[in-house]
């Protein structure tokens, strides 16, 4: 059994899932690094984040898990626009209940997507914490994942169908991903997860460098770390992994670098120790620059 972590959990908004878990300490006063689930996160659903958490709290900065209302198998009917929103009340709360000095967004895959919408909308709230960063582990294609799966296009076709009738709201399907792993998913989460220039297409390697900077400049004032793993399992047979995350790092500009874990998967199992050097190194560096 995996040894407990100690923590604080805490509300940061009033709906029943809106809670968030905060690693070591508490103390208020520091920066904080706020993790940005995937499809079926939830906490502590990465092998990384134990000693994540103790290795940002040995340099006072603390590891925060929010559940958003796309946690678990929420995602199938939630948005980016609403992960976003919900990002900010957390980092509103950060701000005004621990004196947050500032937060590093660090999304893992389809969460990669949701730190992107939250710097398009959010990054110069004044009651929100100072973004000092964003961290972008494993942003990959969820359009080109599914298409590797049966029936998928068929069911996308379903789902144009009923947005345009109006029903965009209404369950296209249930199971998606089968019986191990539920979730009521709506037409509209559909077609923006699998429709190519959907809401949710941003990292998509058919997409051309220009269609990339469109989507990714607005990162280009922060400084961005993109994280892509050698052996991702969810990228196409034939895509360059490493060459994608580039990609990705050169759309957003200057500002932004890329490193890939050689062997790493998408999740970074196993590779627990490069995952905690990288996030963490970058933000300790990123705090030492806004401190200057």
């Amino acid at each position: 059994m995996a040894a407990p972590v100690q923590g604080t959990l805490f509300k940061y908004g009033p709906a029943s899932i809106q809670s968030a878990f905060m690693t070591g300490s508490g103390a208020k006063g520091r920066c904080h690094a706020v993790f940005v689930p995937g499809l079926t996160d939830g906490l502590m659903s990465h092998t990384y984040f134990k000693p994540l958490g103790e290795a940002l709290e040995a340099q006072q900065w603390s590891l925060v898990q929010p559940q958003l209302s796309s946690s678990y198998g929420g995602w199938g009917t939630a948005s980016l626009d609403q992960d976003a929103s919900e990002l900010l009340l957390l980092s509103r709360h950060l701000s005004s209940h621990y004196d947050s000095k500032g937060i590093v967004l660090f999304g893992h895959s389809t969460g990669c997507q949701d730190a992107v919408r939250y710097v398009q909308r959010f990054a110069s709230d004044r009651q929100a914490a100072p973004l000092l960063g964003v961290v972008l582990q494993a942003p990959v294609s969820d359009r080109e994942f599914m298409n590797m799966l049966p029936k998928m296009r068929e069911i996308l076709v379903k789902a144009e169908k009923m947005v345009a009738d109006g029903k965009g709201e209404d369950v296209v399907e249930r199971d998606i991903f089968g019986p191990t792993a539920p979730v009521f998913l709506s037409a509209r989460r559909m077609v923006a997860l699998m429709q190519k220039n959907g809401d949710d297409d941003m990292f998509s390697s058919d997409l051309t460098d220009e269609e990339l900077s469109a989507l990714l400049g607005h990162l280009a004032p922060l400084p961005t770390l993109v994280i892509a793993s050698g052996a991702d399992e969810y990228v196409p047979p034939g895509v360059d992994r490493a060459g994608l995350g580039e990609r990705i790092a050169a759309a957003i500009g200057p500002s932004a670098t890329s490193a890939c874990i050689p062997g790493g998967l998408h999740a970074l199992v196993g590779k627990e120790e490069e995952a905690v050097e990288h996030i963490s190194s970058f933000c300790f560096d990123v705090a030492a620059v806004g401190s200057e």
